[in-house]
């Protein structure tokens, strides 16, 4: 990612939607409930994935896993702490006691906690790792191929000639060369 010699391997998994599935978001306006959640198994059904291992540095391979666990740790935590001050809420015995103000804190902060992960998983974490799209164009045995962003033209070269060796790999070993064979 950094244009620094790679010491470990990460593993990566991209994932792009038909352009055609964004349209079924302006939806959701119109289907409440049931209908999000049918539209994003549909999106997630017909998106192409793909996936492997990249080259990293140990601070960049370190950078990346305190982003996610970060922003994981936002969401997580803010589902919990408004679902506790709800069932505070809830259950108080006075609607204006000690438990229900407490509830409701802990209920607002989790859902400002809630929305600061999402936040930083939607517009923080993608500007900090190596972002991929899926094209539908396919290589033969190596499956999609995958345009990467926000990497170094190094790293982006590196990459590059370790496809190429792999691929000599595949037709060293194969008794046709480059011919294909029906």
């Amino acid at each position: 990612m950094s244009g620094r010699p790679a010491e470990v391997w990460g593993r990566f998994r991209f994932v792009t939607a038909p352009e055609w599935a964004g349209a079924l978001h302006i939806l959701p306006l119109l289907l409440t409930g049931i209908g999000l959640v049918a539209i994003v198994l549909l999106t997630a059904a017909v998106s192409r994935r793909a996936g492997g291992w990249l080259p990293l540095t140990r601070s960049s391979r370190r950078t990346l896993r305190i982003v996610f666990w970060t922003f994981t740790g936002l969401l997580v935590g803010g589902i919990a702490a408004a679902f506790w001050g709800l069932g505070a809420i809830v259950l108080a015995p006075e609607m204006h006691g000690r438990q229900a103000a407490m509830g409701l804190l802990l209920l607002v902060l989790g859902l400002i906690t809630f929305i600061l992960g999402a936040i930083g998983y939607l517009v923080v974490r993608p500007r900090v790792g190596p972002q991929g799209i899926v094209t539908a164009q396919w290589v033969r045995g190596l499956g999609n191929v995958v345009e990467l962003r926000n990497v170094h033209p190094v790293f982006a070269l590196a990459v590059h000639q370790l496809q190429e060796q792999r691929v000599a790999t595949l037709d060293a070993g194969s008794q046709f060369g480059r011919m294909e064979v029906n």
